[in-house]
Order: structure tokens, then sequence, then C-alpha cells
């Protein structure tokens, strides 16, 4: 194989890389977000709920305020936003590395070999990490029926003192 071609392929491979790195570190960030706006909108709607439960507000506008800790928790659980969060990341990182094998550790001048041995390894990881999110991310309705009773019985709330036995 021509030296031009093999550097064609490593600068395909270069930019193919640094488009999946954005896309996951996007992911990444969108699901903590998430995470993170579902948690201060549940300790603002739980904080509002108490001032105006004390100024005898209506009772409905109390209750819903009220429920959105609850609906909160139950989707960040149901939706495993921060364990997807985490595996964005991950992958990205693991992105990362390839990308820096294919920048800085490369032969020089490439050779072909060196080249297909990153692209083995990138398809590993798409394996490996595809397997990962069926596994354990993928949304089921036992996993939302689990998050709904932990809710009802206070073990998942924030705060709770509860113990997550996914976590623990």
């Amino acid at each position: 194989m021509a030296d031009d071609e093999i550097e064609a392929r490593r600068r395909r491979m270069a930019s193919d890389l640094e488009a999946a790195i954005k896309v996951h570190g996007g992911g990444g960030q969108r699901h903590y977000y998430a995470t993170v706006g579902l948690g201060l909108a549940a300790a603002v709607s739980s904080f509002i709920a108490g001032i105006l439960a004390f100024a005898e507000a209506d009772k409905t506008l109390v209750g819903i305020c009220a429920l959105v800790p609850a609906a909160a928790t139950v989707l960040i659980g149901a939706l495993k936003l921060q364990e997807k969060a985490n595996w964005y990341y991950r992958k990205k990182d693991e992105l990362l590395a390839l990308n820096n094998a294919l920048q800085f550790e490369l032969p020089n001048p490439p050779t072909a070999e060196a080249i297909r041995a990153i692209s083995t390894k990138w398809s590993a990881l798409n394996k490996a990490m595809q397997g990962d999110w069926s596994a354990t991310l993928a949304l089921s309705l036992e996993d939302l029926k689990r998050d709904v009773g932990k809710t009802r019985a206070g073990a998942g709330a924030p705060g709770s003192g509860g113990q997550d036995e996914t976590h623990a």
C-alpha cells in the first residue's frame, strides 16, 4: 500500500475518531446536565412546597410542588441518567486513547498494519461498550417498577438515608 493511501486512511480515521469523541462527550454532558437539572428541580420544588405549606397556600399547589422530588427521583433512576453519562464519558476516554495512539504512537511512516490494529481496537471497544449498554443501561419495565417502589418506600429519595442496592 502506498504511503499516500496509508496517510489518507490515518487522516480519515483521525477525523472519524474526533467526530465520535465529540458525539460521546456531548452525550455525557446532556445526561449529566439532565441529572443535575432534575436534582435541582427536586430540591427547589421541595423548598417551595415547604414555604407554601407554612404560608398555608392552596393544598393543590403545595401537593404539586411536593410531588416533583419524587417524580425527579423516579426519572433519574428509571432513565439511569447518571449511569448513562458515565458510560458516555468512559467511551469518550477510550476513544481519546485510540486517537492518541493514532496521532502519537504510530511508526514513522505509519504502516497499514498499525492503522489496522487501532481500527480493530476501536471495533472491539464499540462491541464491548454496546454490550455494556444493553446489559446495564437499556430501559426496562422492571427498572421502572423497582424505582417507583423505592420512591414510595423512601429508599431512593435523595437525603432519605435509604440504601440503593444497585450502588451499595
